[in-house]
């Protein structure tokens, strides 16, 4: 009872996929769907206590998501191919920590944890078409310390240890990115993870 491993071998097929698009007339955002796709990979847990004070515990997948047939006009009027990359998914994912617990005295106990989690790169996009981007992978640290007794806990954290900039997503394309009259357009931007974060959790508990 000391380890636990658990492990998934997984193939699903999609028909009619649904991808993000824009409409041709006001790109208005929309969900489009596509013809056939296949989501294959494999996902593997492991957790551990090796003493009564350490812990440890990871996490992989891997996925391979990618059309099965073409797909006309499925990205901005354009065709994809039997084969292109679907968006959002990365191919690797993975994430690890340890924990260290320590009795104090007057029923009191220390717990420190530290965790790191990463994706590779992914796709904005079917296969990079119109207009798609590649944003690469990150990894994120994080650590915490919990001193807590029966009652109250209180939580000191550190989440983005390392002040990690990295891109999670994008709205519409650089296509956007245009003057039109005396100002110009910019419909188009990143989304980004959280910057270093620090700060302190109090709990209470009345009954």
């Amino acid at each position: 009872g000391k380890a636990t491993l658990n492990g998934a071998i997984y193939i699903i097929d999609w028909d009619d996929v649904q991808v993000g698009d824009i409409t041709t007339n006001g790109a208005v955002p929309i969900t489009a769907n596509g013809n056939s796709a296949r989501s294959q990979g494999l996902e593997v847990s492991f957790r551990a206590s090796f003493s009564r004070q350490w812990s440890a515990q990871a996490v992989y997948a891997y996925n391979q998501a990618e059309l099965t047939e073409d797909a006309t006009g499925i990205v901005r009027d354009q065709p994809a191919f039997d084969g292109d990359r679907l968006p959002g998914t990365p191919e690797h994912q993975f994430a690890m920590g340890a924990t260290y617990t320590m009795p104090l005295a007057d029923s009191y106990e220390l717990s420190v944890d530290y965790n790191v989690a990463g994706i590779s790169d992914v796709y904005t996009k079917v296969g990079l078409r119109g207009n798609g981007e590649e944003l690469p992978g990150f990894t994120v640290h994080n650590l915490s310390a919990t001193l807590a007794d029966d009652q109250w806990s209180a939580v000191f954290y550190i989440d983005n240890l390392f002040n990690k900039y990295a891109e999670t997503g994008v709205r519409d394309d650089t296509s956007f990115i245009r003057d039109i009259g005396n100002f110009t357009l910019r419909r188009y931007y990143k989304h980004i993870i959280t910057p270093r974060t620090i700060g302190l959790k109090l709990k209470y508990a009345f009954f």
